[in-house]
């Protein structure tokens, strides 16, 4: 709870309030606006993580060199700029779904470098018996924020239109990036400058072949295509069930409600069993309780949705920070930027695929048969696990390097 530290802290917390706004407005301008179909809403949700398969690699190596604060900057004020021309072009009659894309597109590519640094610049302010505290204090404010966003989204939506929405967004940008200018962070001492081929290999080599983060890598990966499938589905099928455009808002934001309460928890959790226990425990619970999404029906059946996603959030909030947590104490700091960036493209890599295949599908067999398919492939990441010596591992926070090697 350093100085250094609060700053991130707060920032994080404007930046997502922010984004939780676009990103239900953004669903919303395009189907109410746009007209899109399913295919092309699943291609707007899905575009920026394109740009993990477009520049993880290179981010994780140019991060790795460069100020890991400065990149963060730059990435919020970049970001800023591209969604603010989004209200300005519904305002003059321009907006259209291509466009849509191609800002997305663009956000994609600076949120790459941006998550990279950010990820990468919390171990350089925080000790690493305090990192499992620190990620969840980010995470907690993170799913906080965007709750409060999520919650008031419905009604700026439906009383002053989608596009105030978006300026709210890049103003949080701007003032995020106004906090981190405040950061005085030692820097890691940049990796001796070798070929460019040589670093990017690096980081492949921590990801593909160390255990830990193998598996990790793999489950997320298999979950992240699930989320992203039904969150996109999420907004169709809530339109199928003839929900009122201002209870979006509040409906989705029951996912945020369980990601704060799971983010919450983890302190207490971790203090009261071990931290591998407490996360192998949410990688079951959360598909069970995520089967309740696709029984949700109009009126009061809704609560299904609401509950189900709840479950599923707060489910992966405590598992996330446990994995996350787990890989930034056992990778060496020379190399987070590189180890990240190639987690995030192999995970999030998955997503657009993962989201256009949805919208797909919803369009031969309906959205709720998707949604069945959806709740049943979220068993895959603890059966992923449960194949793996990590399933049985007793501890992961503080890890010894024994223990790293010896869970092949």
């Amino acid at each position: 709870m350093n100085r250094n530290f609060r700053l991130l802290w707060a920032s994080v917390g404007v930046n997502s309030f922010g984004s939780a706004l676009t990103n239900v407005a953004l669903p919303i301008i395009a189907l109410f606006s746009t007209h899109a179909s399913a295919f092309e809403l699943g291609a707007l949700i899905s575009i920026e993580q394109v740009a993990w398969l477009l520049f993880g690699l290179i981010a994780g190596v140019w991060v790795d060199r460069w100020s890991r604060r400065l990149v963060v900057i730059l990435s919020d004020l970049g970001r800023a700029l591209l969604i603010a021309v989004i209200p300005v072009a519904a305002w003059t009659g321009n907006l259209s779904i291509w466009l849509l894309l191609v800002i997305g597109l663009l956000v994609g590519i600076f949120q790459v470098f941006g998550d990279v640094a950010h990820s990468a610049l919390v171990p350089e302010i925080v000790e690493q018996s305090g990192l499992v505290g620190a990620n969840s204090r980010i995470n907690l404010t993170d799913t906080a924020s965007g709750l409060s966003g999520s919650a008031v989204v419905g009604p700026i939506v439906a009383f002053l239109g989608a596009p105030l929405a978006l300026i709210i967004d890049a103003a949080s940008f701007v003032v995020a990036a106004a906090l981190l200018r405040k950061i005085e962070a030692a820097p890691v001492p940049p990796p001796p400058r070798t070929r460019f081929r040589h670093e990017l290999a690096e980081g492949l080599h921590v990801v593909l072949r160390e255990p830990l983060f193998r598996t990790l890598t793999l489950g997320s990966a298999a979950f992240n295509a699930c989320t992203a499938a039904q969150y996109v589905l999420g907004f169709l099928f809530l339109r199928e069930l003839d929900t009122p455009k201002a209870w979006f808002g509040v409906l989705i934001a029951a996912s945020g409600v369980g990601a704060l309460l799971g983010s919450a928890a983890v302190p207490w959790l971790i203090r009261r069993w071990a931290d591998a226990t407490v996360w192998r425990a949410g990688l079951v619970a959360g598909p069970i309780i995520g089967i309740l999404v696709p029984l949700a029906r109009p009126g009061l059946g809704l609560i299904a949705f609401a509950v189900g996603t709840f479950g599923l959030s707060a489910a992966v909030a405590v598992t996330s920070i446990i994995g996350f947590s787990a890989r930034q104490a056992t990778c060496p700091p020379e190399k987070l930027g590189r180890v990240w960036a190639t987690t995030r493209m192999l995970t999030w890599g998955i997503i657009p695929l993962a989201a256009m295949t949805s919208g797909w599908l919803a369009g031969v067999i309906g959205v709720r048969s998707t949604l069945w398919v959806i709740a049943v492939l979220y068993f895959a990441e603890p059966l992923i696990i449960r194949a793996s010596r990590l399933w049985h591992w007793p501890r992961f926070v503080p890890l010894a390097e024994s223990e790293v090697q010896q869970s092949v």
